[in-house]
């Protein structure tokens, strides 16, 4: 399962982009299901960065017939946990929107995260 870090930084939108783009891209999904897996994790770390500005781990998993892309929360600083359940209204509504299932809470070994899965 992919996983990589990506740092508060403007830049890391587009890196995040990339990086999901390329993994479903090998998966062998279809294009349709890629760029709608880059739109909403666009909007996901995009709103990440604005709201908590913190750093965040995406995990992808993939194969032929489904797409699940995990934004992960990272700690600040101070030890405590971003706010990456504040996700704006005009953001959520594209995620609810495109994705065929989504939810913002915790995921199993990875603490607080929005998750979004897409099928072919």
């Amino acid at each position: 399962m992919p996983r990589t870090t990506f740092p508060a930084l403007p830049q890391s939108a587009a890196a995040a982009r990339r990086f999901v783009a390329d993994v479903l891209l090998d998966s062998g999904l279809s294009h349709h299901v890629v760029e709608d897996a880059v739109l909403l994790t666009s909007e996901a770390v995009t709103d990440n960065l604005a709201r908590s500005g913190a750093a965040m781990d995406l995990v992808v998993i993939a194969d032929e017939s489904m797409a699940r892309v995990e934004v992960h929360d990272l700690p600040l600083d101070g030890g405590a946990a971003a706010t990456l359940v504040e996700l704006s209204p005009e953001r959520l509504k594209v995620i609810e929107t495109v994705a065929e299932a989504w939810s913002i809470g915790t995921c199993p070994d990875h603490g607080r995260c929005l998750w979004f899965e897409l099928r072919s």
